[in-house]
């Protein structure tokens, strides 16, 4: 136990004869701090660019891929002749032999608000509301016809009555450059006569 004591008491005196810190060491720990808070806040900030380059382009595919998917699962059930292209070929109404309402065929059609950067679908376009399919590309367009059908020049478009091209444009603000645009074109052959 006196061997305890006689350490504290050494102890104490040791301590008893410091002062506390000095304006020198308490800048040059200021300084030391500040680097490596700065080089935390750089480090998290380069992760982040990078992200944002890594990710934008797979959001804008995602997106692009997403409608199209959409578009292609419901478009080619519609009946061949019965597409009709609007609003600056953003709207598309078709007849689906698949949907009817009391043995009446009904009007379906997709739409894209450019402003709201959203495609619209409406299976029913005189009794339903439409559904939110997809939010993101910049852009939508349907047009009848494709120009894989004019061999070899591949200029007009063809098979109005039986093809639907569609074109989706997606676009994503990267981190080292300004914006990235995608396009996606795709041909849909309706199957019902």
């Amino acid at each position: 136990m006196s061997f305890i004591l006689r350490n504290i008491m050494v102890n104490r005196r040791f301590y008893s004869g410091r002062r506390g810190l000095t304006l020198i060491e308490l800048l040059i720990a200021a300084a030391i701090s500040s680097f490596v808070m700065a080089s935390v806040l750089s480090i998290q900030y380069i992760t982040a660019r990078t992200l944002k380059e890594l990710y934008g382009p797979t959001r804008s595919r995602s997106a692009r891929m997403s409608a199209l998917n959409q578009i292609r699962l419901r478009l080619c059930d519609a009946k061949a002749g019965s597409v009709v292209i609007s609003d600056d070929n953003h709207r598309i109404r078709f007849i689906d032999p698949n949907h009817t309402r009391s043995g009446v065929e009904i009007q379906s059609e997709f739409y894209f608000d450019p402003s709201d950067k959203t495609l619209y679908y409406d299976v029913d376009v005189e009794n339903s509301n439409p559904v939110k399919l997809v939010k993101g590309p910049i852009n939508i367009t349907f047009r009848k016809g494709s120009r894989e059908l004019d061999p070899p020049d591949y200029r007009y478009y063809r098979g109005e009555d039986i093809v639907v091209t569609i074109f989706v444009q997606t676009s994503d603000e990267l981190a080292y450059s300004k914006v990235d645009l995608r396009d996606g074109e795709t041909a849909v052959y309706l199957r019902n006569y």
